[in-house]
């Protein structure tokens, strides 16, 4: 799971989806031994997440490893292989099949639904095993509410990025209430007080969920409002998830590329030239006319020059890989935008394309 998500975060998208393909079918392996009956199955009807392994040498004694709980592996990998399906083109794009289905199995996990059925794997009831302690039930169950919150993100990424902005507004609020329902409704049994000195109870302290997403959750608003051509919306949220944020963080450099790319367009914008049709047909306003005369000097104006010197900042740092391999590619498109020149605007877009 984890050389997954490397591979796809340092570009390597042909040898992510190999090991990929490797999960699935280990993931439908141990879900067919989890229906059997013989003395291989991985997961007991009163023990899930032990595994027991046969000796050779001895047969009936058998060596017994807890694992990761299986609840939270189903669902983890719909979130691995949602994030490792970076195409969201085409009618059903396969990551927003993965995220949805990553939905629809942990419906019994979201505190919000008081009715939900169980789901089931071939007859047997994914639940916690009765031997399990209260500390290993609450790192089970904020694990998969972390699961589910960045499934929730992976779907209005996705949805922004077909322009579904309707789809990715209700999931980015559901996102936010599933966030806000954990913390209030979880939190409080996280800090009940445990016998054992090793665990702390500030480890399980109210709204914990929320301090690790609201980065995110405020940059995906900043997504869609920069889609929806909100610029004052859109750079607010920008701001705050750079102040929320290290600046080694990738979340700080995408808030600082986003912010630079939405700059650029906006002053692009406001100095654009009218088109000689325009001026011909003699329906140019005033105002336009006065900023075609300044647009030959626009390169050398002050405000251009403090925006481009900030934006290529920004491109460096991004080529250099101090935010990650996969911000090489924004640092390519940014470094489009500031360009006038074709030739090099192309070589850029190639490069990124070629990433």
């Amino acid at each position: 799971m984890l050389s997954i998500l490397w591979l796809t975060h340092c570009g390597h998208s042909a040898r992510g989806s190999e090991r990929l393909t490797l999960l699935h079918e280990m993931m439908d392996k141990l879900s067919d031994m989890s229906r059997s009956n013989d003395e291989y199955r991985w997961m007991g009807n009163d023990e899930p997440g032990v595994i027991q392994i046969p000796l050779y040498s001895n047969k009936e004694q058998k060596i017994r490893l807890k694992v990761t709980h299986p609840r939270v592996l189903y669902q983890l990998t719909f979130a691995i292989s949602a994030s490792a399906k970076r195409d969201g083109a085409g009618r059903r794009p396969k990551r927003k099949i993965f995220s949805e289905e990553g939905l629809r199995i942990g419906q019994l996990d979201d505190p919000r639904n008081l009715t939900a059925v169980p789901i089931t794997d071939g007859g047997f009831p994914l639940e916690f095993a009765p031997g399990l302690g209260i500390e290993e039930m609450r790192q089970a169950r904020l694990s998969i509410a972390h699961v589910r919150a960045t499934i929730l993100c992976e779907l209005v990424s996705v949805c922004i990025t077909r322009s579904e902005f309707d789809d990715a507004e209700r999931y980015l609020n559901d996102a936010i209430s599933f966030l806000r329902a954990v913390d209030t409704i979880e939190a409080p049994s996280f800090a009940l007080p445990l016998s054992s000195s090793s665990y702390s109870t500030s480890t399980f302290s109210s709204g914990v969920l929320w301090n690790q997403f609201s980065s995110k959750i405020t940059l995906l608003h900043a997504h869609l409002a920069h889609a929806l051509d909100r610029p004052a919306a859109a750079l607010e949220c920008y701001q705050t998830v750079m102040h929320l944020e290290d600046e080694s963080r990738v979340l700080h450099g995408m808030a600082r590329a986003g912010e630079m790319i939405l700059r650029i367009g906006l002053f692009r914008r406001d100095h654009a030239p009218i088109s000689k049709r325009e001026e011909e047909d003699g329906k140019a306003k005033e105002g336009k006319m006065e900023r075609r005369g300044e647009n030959d000097g626009l390169s050398k104006s002050p405000a251009f020059q403090e925006l481009f010197t900030s934006a290529s900042e920004v491109v460096e740092r991004c080529l250099q890989g101090v935010w990650g391999e996969g911000m090489v590619v924004v640092g390519r498109l940014l470094a489009t935008a500031l360009t006038d020149e074709v030739v090099r605007a192309k070589q850029n877009l190639k490069s990124a394309l070629d990433l």
